[in-house]
């Protein structure tokens, strides 16, 4: 049972980094487009900063692993602030 939950919680931090990505890019999106675009998105970003960090030789340990991704959520979590408050323009589709 403890592991199924440690699964869910890692998709759904891929999820939740996405899915504020997506809705800070494109707030005209649909929210159920957008929910379904958010695990690759999130992910996606999460593999690329850990690729780009081993490659800097960064060791990538459980404990860097967890600091890393609390990292992206800050830094996601700043962009969609940022990008609600100041009005940055949006995709149109």
């Amino acid at each position: 049972m403890f592991p199924l939950f440690i699964d869910l919680m890692i998709i759904a931090g891929f999820i939740s980094l996405g899915f504020l990505l997506i809705r800070s890019l494109a707030r005209d999106l649909p929210p159920l487009i957008a929910l379904g675009i958010s695990f690759p998105l999130g992910a996606g970003m999460y593999t690329w900063i850990l690729f780009v960090l081993s490659w800097i030789g960064i060791p990538l340990t459980s404990t860097f692993l967890i600091l890393s991704y609390i990292m992206l959520l800050a830094l996601t979590l700043g962009f969609y602030w940022y990008s609600t408050t100041k009005q940055i323009g949006s995709v149109e589709i």
